[in-house]
């Protein structure tokens, strides 16, 4: 979005909405916290978990719950910087100037806006030469998060002298236009234009469009501002235009992302109360139906403070039986439950550029039988802190960058659970571990309405991990040409590279390659050194696929979206039947899904 352009009064374009921000590709907040856990036999002493399709516990069902990629055009480019006076026009009286004086100037330093004004010098000006001297100087205010207005008055210039006069916006006040919101009280937005901008003081854009973003980042408000005059030259008031947002609002998606063990097929809704209480908090209902799964989760946040900090907190029930065939005998089901919270700080809020820093944790309790009795009972904690962020730029045409970074520390505890002697034999999952994670991603800007999509995302971890911290190649969000949770492992990577191209207002065209690689063990070996995988087995593999896809967006509260994916070689570490984990075949991959927002 442009920044505001620096002559008074100036109507600001609407604040990015946070939700508009490219991300590496994520599921919903659902997806995360859908936490299952069935214990297996893979991880005793010799068994290859590919040797058989396998059975799924709690954490693998959880890992492949991710919607499809966004599809956010990239940011355009701001407008190029003029870097020289225009040519006089034919006819038109001209004058070199050698000297310019600039009066008024406080926020920049004369060797500062005397650098930007290098090319005005002895160099043939007519008068809109002289006019758009000025308008540099004002542009480099704007360039270094200032605002000024410029004239050059009348004065005579035949001696090669241009004097410049500087009126330097200083911030007096903020005031509501229009209708008082009624979703959030108008005070607690004054407070947020106060805790970035003092009356008196030079005005700030990037404070200015700082308390813009945080207040419309506000559930139950739609903010933008306006600059008008003061009581005083260079005084600048600026006025809040706010409208309400809808007090509920929703998104419901049929989809097949699904792991086959528990029901591919999926209906998902989400619902969000924005400002039930008056005071920019946000109350949400996530659920989840599958043909062997029931998913709740239901999640409250407020704003904590004028900065825009915000806590969180959040509980969630699962309830899931595998409907496979081949586990059919089993009759294996579940149930977890979460608990957590988090908090989240907004470092650097910006139209071009942002960085949050989020703190959460989380306790986890996980319920599992098969055969007709319970086969793991046990619990987890975790801490996790992320750094993510955005910047748009105009590279190349312009693009968007994204990327997360997160360290967690958590504890699986098997005490008194079935599983755990067989555990400490083998992949010894128990206790204290740490893992990274990694998402990277551009979108950049082509030609005639494409571009092209990268993004990159990585686990490492030094320990075995529970199935629940482990990542996945397969699925919607990783190797598509693969099965949801195909090749699960302590640490990997996967990277995609997209070409999209908008057709129409409506359908969006993409072809995509995808490949990853997977450790399955960080330590494939039990305590009495035997291997935990069969010998034919490799610990490292890669899997790669190619396919394309298509979104029609009959509405704009309506999408639908079908996928196909083809695998590209042979899968490195088959079954003993050829099948893949989840028990399929499949050579290609297809995917649909269609979603209504209201």
């Amino acid at each position: 979005m442009r920044p505001p352009q620096a002559d008074l009064p100036l109507r600001l374009p609407p604040p990015v909405r946070a939700s508009a921000y490219p991300h590496p590709p994520r599921g919903p907040l659902w997806c995360h916290a859908l936490l299952l856990a069935l214990p297996v036999a893979a991880g005793a002493q010799g068994i290859n978990p590919m040797a058989a399709p396998t059975l799924p516990d709690a954490g693998s069902v959880t890992r492949q719950l991710d919607s499809s990629r966004p599809v956010e055009a990239a940011r355009q480019p701001l407008p190029a910087e003029v870097d020289g006076p225009p040519p006089p026009r034919p006819g038109a009286a001209s004058v070199e100037i050698r000297t310019f004086v600039l009066r008024g100037n406080t926020a920049l330093s004369d060797e500062t806006l005397q650098a930007a004004l290098r090319p005005w010098l002895n160099t043939p000006l007519d008068l809109a030469g002289l006019q758009s001297a000025a308008e540099r100087v004002a542009a480099t205010y704007q360039r270094h998060g200032r605002m000024a207005t410029t004239r050059l008055g009348r004065q005579d210039v035949t001696d090669g002298v241009l004097t410049i006069d500087i009126l330097e916006a200083r911030f007096a006040a903020t005031r509501l236009g229009g209708t008082a919101p009624q979703r959030v009280r108008p005070q607690q937005l004054l407070e947020f234009a106060a805790a970035q901008m003092k009356p008196g003081e030079l005005l700030d854009t990037d404070a200015m469009n700082r308390a813009l973003l945080l207040m419309d980042d506000l559930p139950g408000v739609a903010v933008t501002g306006s600059l008008g005059p003061g009581q005083r030259p260079g005084d600048t008031e600026l006025v809040l235009e706010v409208a309400d947002d809808a007090l509920l609002a929703g998104r419901a998606q049929l989809d097949n992302a699904g792991s086959r063990s528990v029901g591919a097929e999926r209906l998902t809704l989400q619902l969000s109360l924005n400002s039930p209480l008056g005071f920019g908090d946000q109350a949400q209902a996530n659920a989840l139906v599958s043909e062997g799964s029931r998913y709740l989760r239901l999640a409250y946040g407020m704003p904590l403070g004028p900065g825009g900090q915000r806590l969180q907190a959040w509980a969630s029930h699962v309830d899931y039986r595998v409907i496979s065939a081949d586990f059919a005998a089993l009759q294996a089901s579940g149930r977890s439950s979460t608990l957590g919270g988090s908090a989240t700080w907004p470092v650097l809020r910006s139209r071009m550029a942002n960085l949050t820093l989020n703190l959460s944790a989380e306790s986890k309790r996980y319920h599992n039988s098969a055969s007709g009795s319970v086969s793991s009972h046990y619990g987890a904690r975790s801490l996790q802190a992320e750094v993510s962020g955005n910047l748009f730029d105009d590279w190349g045409g312009g693009g968007a960058n994204s990327a997360a970074l997160s360290a967690t520390a958590g504890q699986v505890n098997l005490a008194g659970s079935p599983n755990a002697a067989a555990d400490a034999m083998s992949a010894q999952t128990a206790g204290r571990y740490q893992r990274w994670n990694l998402q990277l991603s551009r979108q950049q800007n082509l030609p005639d309405d494409a571009s092209l999509f990268i993004s990159g995302s990585a686990q490492y971890s030094g320990r075995n991990l529970d199935s629940a911290e482990r990542m996945s190649l397969g699925g919607l969000a990783g190797v598509r040409a693969y099965p949801a949770n195909e090749a699960s492992g302590s640490s990997g990577h996967v990277l995609s590279v997209e070409f999209r191209r908008r057709m129409t207002d409506q359908w969006v065209l993409a072809g995509f390659y995808d490949t990853g690689r997977i450790r399955v063990y960080a330590q494939p070996l039990s305590p009495s050194g035997q291997s935990l995988l069969d010998k034919t087995a490799p610990n490292n593999y890669g899997l790669s696929g190619a396919g394309a896809y298509a979104i029609w967006t009959p509405l704009p509260s309506v999408q639908l979206q079908a996928t196909v994916a083809r695998r590209i070689g042979q899968h490195p570490s088959p079954s003993a039947s050829g099948a893949y984990q989840d028990g399929s075949r499949r050579a290609i991959q297809a995917w649909f899904s269609a979603s209504l927002s209201f």
